[in-house]
C-alpha cells in the first residue's frame, strides 16, 4: 500500500474517531450540528479514497484486493449510522446506547480503514 494512501486514510480515521466523538458529548445544538458536518466532510474525503482505490485496482485487475469493497460498504454504513445518531441527539438529548453503538463501530473502522 502507498503510505501516503496509508497516512491520509489513517489520518481521516482518527479525524473521524474525534468529531464523532465530540459531536455525541456535545450539549449545543449548533455544536453538534458543526461537528456533523465535519463527520460528513471526513467520511466523504474517506469515500473518495476508497473509491479511487477500487478504479485503480480494477486497471490491474488480476491483483483486486476485496478489502477497499468491504471498506466502501463500511465507510457507506458508518455514514448512515451517523446521520441517524446525530439525528437524534439534534431532536433530542440521543439514546446513549444508539451513541455508544456509533462510537464502537467508528473504533472497529481501525480493523478496515487504513490496513
Amino acid at each position: 500500500m502507498d503510505p501516503l494512501y496509508f497516512a491520509v486514510n489513517l489520518l481521516g480515521f482518527l479525524g473521524l474517531i474525534f468529531t464523532i466523538y465530540r459531536g455525541l458529548r456535545s450539549h449545543q445544538e449548533k455544536r453538534v450540528t458543526t461537528w456533523l458536518v465535519i463527520t460528513r466532510l471526513i467520511i466523504l474525503l474517506l469515500v473518495l479514497l476508497v473509491g479511487l482505490t477500487i478504479v485503480d485496482q480494477l486497471h490491474s485487475l488480476p491483483a483486486f484486493n476485496p478489502l477497499s469493497i468491504i471498506r466502501g460498504v463500511y465507510l457507506i454504513f458508518l455514514f448512515v449510522v451517523s446521520e441517524v445518531t446525530f439525528g437524534r441527539k439534534q431532536e433530542s438529548f440521543g439514546s446513549p446506547h444508539q451513541m455508544m453503538r456509533l462510537e464502537l463501530l467508528t473504533l472497529t473502522g481501525i480493523l478496515v480503514l487504513p490496513w
